[in-house]
């Protein structure tokens, strides 16, 4: 499937999950801030201000992306913003409780940032959440179910990190889904959370999980993945749906599958 292709299905669907992604679609931009300028390894990140209420988003540019990086992870450089939005598409289709720990996000152009090329956008909502695992003690709950998230996606690198949250409000977000849906069913790198809920003993499905790989299982285009993604990588996600859902428990970050 061409890149071209991938792109429009995935344009075509954006602004469909309400509000707030219909906002990061077209919401009018009045300042834009770069960030981790200078980081070695880090992608190209920027602070998106929008008009009206001053909402803000975190924006990727596809041309700021480390190709080096991409490629130890089996993705291009413009897999990567796919990746990201297919994600929260993901999140979105299976609803509750996972479209509301992954924040919307959407691929997008933004003149200011780059004329060349789009990237992701991804909803900030509230700009002091701490990157920390502190999450695992004061919401273990969501922390398991984005767990399950990990191994449904084959998230490839969840850390600290990408754990926001913010005890006084009782908000949390897991975000930096760009490196996931591998294309084959038994490459995944790392997902501390996965790897948390297995010491744990709780690797184990609960009936919201399993209604969930139904639903991946019964889709038609997997959820909207192979329309986006492409068949490798919808086929590795439906062998990781099926195997966790005829195991009953979830699979291992390294786990290799039939």
């Amino acid at each position: 499937m061409a890149i071209v292709d991938q792109l429009h299905a995935l344009l075509h669907d954006q602004g469909a999950s309400g509000a707030e992604e219909q906002g990061l679609v077209d919401a009018p931009i009045v300042d834009v801030d770069r960030i981790h300028e200078g980081e070695q390894g880090a992608n190209e990140t920027w602070v998106i201000t929008f008009g009206g209420v001053g909402d803000q988003g975190y924006y990727k540019p596809i041309n700021g992306v480390n190709g080096t990086l991409a490629a130890l992870f089996g993705l291009a450089t413009w897999e990567v913003a796919l990746c990201e939005a297919t994600a929260w598409r993901v999140a979105a289709s299976l609803g509750a409780p996972w479209s509301e720990l992954v924040p919307p996000c959407v691929v997008r152009a933004i003149d200011e940032v780059d004329p060349r090329a789009p990237g992701s956008l991804v909803a900030q909502r509230f700009g002091d959440r701490e990157r920390s695992l502190e999450a695992l003690l004061f919401d273990p709950q969501s922390c398991l179910r984005c767990a399950f998230f990990d191994a449904l996606i084959g998230n490839m690198d969840r850390r600290p990190a990408n754990v926001l949250y913010e005890p006084s409000r009782d908000d949390l977000a897991f975000i930096d889904h760009g490196f996931a849906f591998p294309s084959r069913s038994g490459t995944m790198s790392h997902s501390d959370l996965l790897e948390w809920r297995h010491r744990l003993g709780l690797d184990g499905l609960e009936d919201r999980e399993r209604e969930a790989l139904d639903e991946v299982i019964d889709s038609s285009d997997c959820l909207g993945v192979e329309r986006y993604l492409g068949d490798e990588r919808a086929e590795a996600m439906i062998a990781r749906a099926k195997t966790m859902r005829a195991r009953d428990r979830l699979i291992r970050s390294d786990e290799v599958l039939p």
